[in-house]
C-alpha cells in the first residue's frame, strides 16, 4: 500500500475545495526538501567530507566551483606543506612525529608510508579528491583519498574512503614556519 494513498483518498471525498487545495500543497511541499545551512566556518559553496559519494555533483578535474582552471595534475597549493594531527607533530626534533602529513605537488609523505598522486575525481582550488599509489612498511595499495582546507587553510581535513579506509576524516592542524 503507498504511503500518500490515505490523504490522496481524503482528496476525492473533500467537500471543499480550500481543503483540497491544502492537501495538495501539503503533497508538493512534502517533497521537496529546501536542505539545511552549512556549519559555522562552512561556506555553502564548500561541500562537506563525502558530498561526492551523498550524489552531490563532483567539481570537475581542472575546474573549481567558480569555474576557474587550474592543474588537476597537482595537489592545489592551498593544500601544500605540513600538517600535524597534534602541535607535537609540527616540533618533534626526535623523529617521532607519527602524526606529520608533508604534501608536496603530487606526493603525501607520512611518518613510514608515501603516496603519489595518481587519477584525480573532483578537485578544486582549496580540495582534491584522487586515487593515491601508497607504499610503506614492504606494502604498496592504492586508496581514494579526499584533501580539504579548511578554517582559511589553517587545517586540513583528510579524508580516505574504500573498504581498507580510516573511519571519518582526520583533522590536521598546518604547521608554522
Amino acid at each position: 500500500m503507498h504511503r500518500r494513498e490515505p490523504v490522496l483518498s481524503a482528496l476525492r471525498f473533500a467537500n471543499r475545495p480550500a481543503l483540497a487545495l491544502l492537501a495538495g500543497c501539503v503533497l508538493a511541499v512534502g517533497g521537496c526538501s529546501g536542505g539545511s545551512e552549512p556549519p559555522a566556518g562552512q561556506s555553502s559553496d564548500t561541500p562537506p567530507v563525502g558530498a561526492a559519494e551523498s550524489g552531490a555533483a563532483a567539481v570537475p578535474a581542472g575546474e573549481t566551483a567558480t569555474g576557474a582552471r587550474f592543474s588537476a595534475a597537482a595537489i592545489p597549493r592551498a593544500l601544500r606543506g605540513r600538517w600535524g594531527l597534534v602541535e607535537r607533530d609540527c616540533t618533534s626534533t626526535h623523529g617521532d612525529a607519527k602524526g606529520l602529513l608533508e604534501v608536496g605537488a603530487n606526493e603525501l609523505i607520512f611518518y613510514e608510508t608515501s603516496a603519489r598522486l595518481g587519477t584525480v575525481a573532483a578537485a578544486g582550488t582549496d580540495r582534491i579528491r584522487a586515487t593515491f599509489a601508497f607504499s610503506g612498511e614492504g606494502q604498496e595499495w592504492t586508496q581514494d583519498v579526499e584533501l580539504r582546507a579548511w578554517d582559511g587553510g589553517a587545517k586540513l581535513i583528510r579524508q580516505d574512503r574504500g573498504p581498507d579506509a580510516q573511519t571519518g576524516p582526520l583533522t590536521y592542524l598546518r604547521c608554522g614556519g
